[in-house]
């Protein structure tokens, strides 16, 4: 993840694309987010989707894991 957003720091613009920032920013998920992901996972309500794959393909799986929802 480091490597693809420090990739895209040399075109985006922002200025928060940096090594420093995404360091604090893993820190924070971990400490803060990570703990919620493991609750909903835990209770079964959690499902994961490969986001390195194009937009339709992620739209669909979406879309396909919401209606198993239901």
């Amino acid at each position: 993840m480091i490597d693809r957003i420090m990739e895209r720091s040399k075109t985006s613009g922002r200025n928060d694309d940096n090594l420093e920032t995404l360091t604090k920013r893993f820190e924070t998920f971990e400490k803060e987010t990570l703990p919620i992901v493991d609750l909903y996972e835990k209770r079964g309500k959690l499902f994961r989707v490969d986001a390195n794959r194009g937009i339709n393909e992620i739209f669909a799986t979406l879309e396909e894991k919401f209606r198993e929802y239901k």
